[in-house]
C-alpha cells in the first residue's frame, strides 16, 4: 500500500486483482446505483469474457484502488500489456460508457465538502492522476472509452498540468426523455403512430402475442438465443457474457424481457434494463424470416408502454451505436469519445503526445485536402455539362 497527500488529506493506493475473497469484499461495498456497469462483478464478467476467448492477450488486469482512513474512496478498473507503462480502461463493445466505481465509504463521504458529498471529478480525477504517478512514476499513457463529451471534459479540466489530454471520436449515444407514454407518443412522427398501429393489428390477425418478463427462466434464455440466430445480428463470440447480464439483472429486479411469439414460435425479443427511473436498451432482434410483419418495432412500442407505465422510466437510453432506425425513436443524440491522457513529466509520454498530436493534425489536413478535391472535381463536372435546352 503506497501513500500521498492530497489537499491536505492523506490516502493510501493499491493496483493488482484481488483474490475471490478480498473481490467479494469490494462487491459488499459496491453502489447499487445507476448504471449496472458501476459494480465490481460487472468489470470481473468483462475480465472473464476477454481472457475466456484470448481477447488482448498479453493484458495485466489491475482494480486501482484509493483509500482514506482505511476506508475505499475508488476503484479504477484498467488493463495494461506492457508492465505500467500505457494504460487502457477495462471496456469493451459491451460497455455503455465507462467511468470509476465509488463504494459506499462513510469516511470518504466526509472528507468531501458537506455541502457536495457525492464524489466529482474534481475530487477523484487528481486522486487517479496522484495514484498512477506514485504506483507507476514512468507512466505514459492512459486511454479511457467510451466517455460522453461531458465526462472528458470534466477529466481534462481536473487534470494536472503535467498531463496532457487528446480525444477522438469512439461513437453514438442515442437517448429520450419523457413524463409518460402519452408524452413520449406525442413526441414521435405520425408515420411512425400509425406503422405501429397497423402492424399490430396485421400481428394479432396472425396470431401475435406479446408477453414481458422480470425473471428469467431456461424457456426464455432459449427462445432468446433462438431469435437471435435468426436475425440480421453477428454472432456473438459467446453467450456466457449475455447469459450471465440476463441471469444478473433478473436476479437484481433490472430485467425486462420482451419477447413476441407468432403462434407460440419466437419471432422478435428486446432485453431492457430498468432502474432509478431509466431504461437501457441492451439487446433486439427479430427473425429475419418475419420481417414483412415488423415484430420488432411493435414489440419495441410494448416496451416502451411497459417500463414508462409500470416502472415510471422518465429516460430511455439506447446505449452506443448510430443505427439510422434509432432517430425517429429517440429525441437526440450524444457524441462517444475516446480520452487519451499522457504523462509528460515522463520523456516517453511527452514524445507519445506529440506523435499522437502529428498524427491528428495530419489526418485532418489530409481529411481537408481531399474535401477539397471533392469540390473542386463536383465543379468541374458542373461546368463539363452540356447546357440544358429550352422548348419554348
Amino acid at each position: 500500500m503506497c501513500h500521498f497527500t492530497h489537499d491536505g488529506i492523506d490516502y493510501q493506493c493499491a493496483a493488482d486483482w484481488p483474490d475471490p475473497q478480498s473481490f467479494s469484499a469490494l462487491e459488499a461495498l459496491a453502489s447499487d446505483g445507476w448504471p449496472w456497469v458501476g459494480q465490481p462483478k460487472w468489470f470481473l464478467q468483462l475480465k472473464n469474457f476477454e481472457q475466456d476467448l484470448r481477447i488482448n492477450q498479453g493484458s495485466h488486469y489491475l482494480l486501482l484502488r484509493v483509500y482514506q482512513q482505511q476506508q475505499l474512496c475508488l476503484i479504477l478498473p484498467i488493463r495494461t500489456s506492457d508492465n505500467g507503462r500505457s494504460f487502457n480502461a477495462l471496456s469493451n463493445y459491451y460497455s455503455p460508457e465507462f467511468a470509476p466505481l465509488y463504494p459506499i465509504a462513510p469516511a470518504y463521504k466526509q472528507s468531501v465538502k458537506r455541502d457536495n458529498p457525492s464524489p466529482t471529478a474534481a475530487t477523484h480525477w487528481p486522486l487517479v492522476m496522484k495514484a498512477m504517478s506514485l504506483l507507476w512514476p514512468d507512466w505514459r499513457q492512459l486511454r479511457l472509452w467510451p466517455l460522453t463529451s461531458i465526462t472528458a471534459a470534466q477529466i481534462q479540466q481536473y487534470s494536472p498540468t503535467t498531463v496532457n489530454a487528446l480525444t477522438t471520436h469512439f461513437g453514438t449515444n442515442w437517448r429520450a426523455t419523457a413524463q409518460s407514454s402519452a408524452h413520449y407518443w406525442q413526441q414521435r412522427q405520425s408515420q411512425l403512430v400509425n406503422t405501429i398501429r397497423r402492424k399490430r393489428k396485421k400481428l394479432v390477425q396472425q396470431g401475435g402475442d406479446i408477453q414481458i418478463h422480470r425473471q428469467l427462466t431456461p424457456e426464455l434464455v432459449a427462445a432468446y438465443w433462438q431469435v437471435y440466430q435468426h436475425s440480421w445480428k453477428q454472432p456473438e463470440p459467446s453467450q456466457h457474457f449475455i447469459n450471465w447480464l440476463l441471469e444478473f439483472s433478473s436476479e437484481n429486479g433490472q430485467l425486462r424481457l420482451g419477447l413476441l411469439r407468432i403462434n407460440g414460435v419466437p419471432v422478435a425479443f428486446q432485453f431492457w434494463l430498468v432502474q432509478q427511473q431509466q431504461a437501457a436498451i441492451v439487446k433486439l432482434a427479430q427473425d429475419q424470416a418475419f420481417d414483412s410483419l415488423s415484430p420488432g418495432t411493435v414489440l419495441m412500442a410494448a416496451m416502451i408502454d411497459e417500463v414508462m407505465d409500470q416502472d415510471g422510466v422518465t429516460s430511455i437510453d439506447f446505449l452506443t451505436g448510430n443505427d439510422d432506425y434509432k432517430a425517429q425513436w429517440m429525441d437526440h443524440n450524444l457524441p462517444l469519445l475516446q480520452l487519451e491522457l499522457f504523462n509528460c513529466q515522463s520523456v516517453h509520454g511527452k514524445l507519445r503526445f506529440a506523435l499522437k498530436m502529428l498524427h491528428q493534425q495530419l489526418k485532418q489536413l489530409i481529411q481537408k485536402w481531399h474535401g477539397q478535391e471533392m469540390f473542386v472535381a463536383s465543379r468541374s463536372r458542373q461546368r463539363q455539362r452540356p447546357p440544358r435546352q429550352r422548348h419554348d
